[in-house]
């Protein structure tokens, strides 16, 4: 058995929800044999080990980092056979997509591309979360089919 802890810097676990979500995801985690470890910052991490601002280590057999401002969007850069893909991108390199998640510009500029989750940036937000990248999935789906 193993044992899985989540570190937050945060006071609290998804801080952006009502506190009746949080409070329901934080009691299920808890439930499920889950440490949860609020309010510290990790100041590095690697595959096995985390460290904290005040210079205590969490070591573990794998480190899971979940977090991130910048989408994983340079293998667009070189995805056709080396060759450069024109894409409009965002500051965060996110692909601008537009309502139907069909990719604006590019190198073909006939909506036959499709985007979603973390790596596209809709006209109706930009947050990154778990349930909208499942929301755009289904508009994806929907609008391929």
């Amino acid at each position: 058995k193993k044992q899985v802890i989540l570190v937050d810097a945060q006071e609290s676990i998804l801080p952006i929800f009502p506190k009746a979500v949080v409070e329901y995801a934080h009691g299920w985690l808890k439930s499920r044999g889950v440490d949860i470890i609020l309010g510290r910052k990790l100041i590095s991490w690697d595959a096995s080990r985390c460290i904290f601002e005040d210079e205590s280590v969490l070591h573990a057999d794998l480190v899971l980092n979940c977090f991130g401002g910048r989408a994983n969007s340079q293998f667009l850069a070189t995805a056709s056979h080396g060759k450069y893909m024109d894409f409009l991108f965002t500051k965060s390199q996110n692909i601008v997509v537009g309502t139907t998640l069909q990719v604006q510009g590019g190198p073909i500029d006939d909506g036959s591309i499709f985007a979603c989750g973390d790596v596209a940036s809709p006209p109706t937000g930009n947050e990154k979360q778990a349930f909208q990248a499942e929301c755009q999935a289904e508009v994806a789906a929907h609008n391929i089919l």
